[in-house]
């Protein structure tokens, strides 16, 4: 494909996939670039395996972090660069509905497309990163993005871990909150103590 493309520029963003295609994940990332193909690599396998729902990348920030700061202090990546590469990666995990298992397909009809469930699609679970303004211009884009290109649903759940442990003590109070396990979302309270503690642990971020 990078032999016959013409555009210089998008030619050697080619050799690039190709690149990293050939290296990772069999070879550990050098760059963030190679590091985002290893994730994409690692979710579509699990995906193949045991299909889209419970298979995050979650908390993206942390292990990514290394590879794009590395990568901008050498000069070999920009914010700019970085931020699109990530929205492109956003774009790829919304094709989780491609990997459905196929009894789910023949008990819910039309699953990808039609009239009971157009343009279907995943929304996984990410975690923001610590700078928050950089996390909101990421999300703003993907929000962008995802309406532009014929999303017609989204949902976010915002919630702190103080309102989470005031919900286990004061359960009446919050029959409606909502929040994400692994996979699905449930009612917070009608959730097990052990899962309650889980998910609390696992979910509260501080944007100081």
């Amino acid at each position: 494909m990078a032999q016959e493309e013409p555009d210089p520029k998008r030619k050697k963003e080619l050799e690039i996939i190709a690149e990293n295609c050939e290296r990772v994940p069999a070879k550990p990332a050098r760059t963030y670039w190679e590091a985002l193909q290893t994730i994409w690599w690692v979710i579509v396998g699990c995906w193949i395996d045991g299909g889209p729902i419970s298979i995050t990348p979650g908390r993206m920030n942390t292990y990514l972090y290394q590879f794009y700061k590395r990568d901008k202090d050498e000069g070999k990546i920009t914010q700019e660069e970085a931020i699109e590469l990530m929205e492109c990666f956003f774009l790829k995990i919304l094709e989780g509905g491609l990997f459905v298992w196929a009894d789910v397909h023949e008990s819910i009809p039309n699953f990808l497309g039609g009239e009971a469930y157009p343009r279907h699609g995943f929304l996984q679970p990410i975690s923001m990163p610590v700078d928050y303004r950089e996390g909101l211009i990421k999300l703003l884009a993907l929000i962008k993005t995802y309406m532009d290109l014929g999303g017609s649903h989204i949902q976010f759940n915002c919630v702190s871990g103080e309102t989470l442990r005031d919900a286990q003590r004061h359960p009446e109070k919050y029959r409606d909150l909502v929040v994400r396990v692994a996979g699905f979302s449930a009612f917070f309270i009608h959730l097990d103590k052990e899962v309650q503690e889980e998910v609390i642990k696992r979910t509260e971020l501080r944007f100081d």
